[in-house]
């Protein structure tokens, strides 16, 4: 999915990206633990500051993540 993501990121800020600003994506790995999930989803929304998320795989990653996304407004997409 990553690489279909970047193909499209570089043809959008190729043309100029979303109102003038670029596409950065960053990537989080999971391991399908719920733990890691949730530390993944508080790395995007603290760290990486990050307005949407596409992902997690495994429903059982989804739901605690989901959590964290709402609380910091991030839309997500599964």
């Amino acid at each position: 999915y990553m690489k279909g993501a970047q193909a499209a990121a570089e043809v959008i800020n190729k043309a100029g990206g979303i109102n003038g600003e670029k596409i950065v994506l960053v990537a989080g790995d999971d391991a399908c633990e719920p733990k890691q999930a949730v530390a993944v989803a508080n790395r995007l929304a603290d760290q990486d500051k990050v307005i949407g998320v596409v992902g997690h795989f495994c429903s059982s990653n989804t739901i605690p993540a989901s959590e964290v996304y709402d609380e910091a407004g991030i839309i997500a997409i599964t």
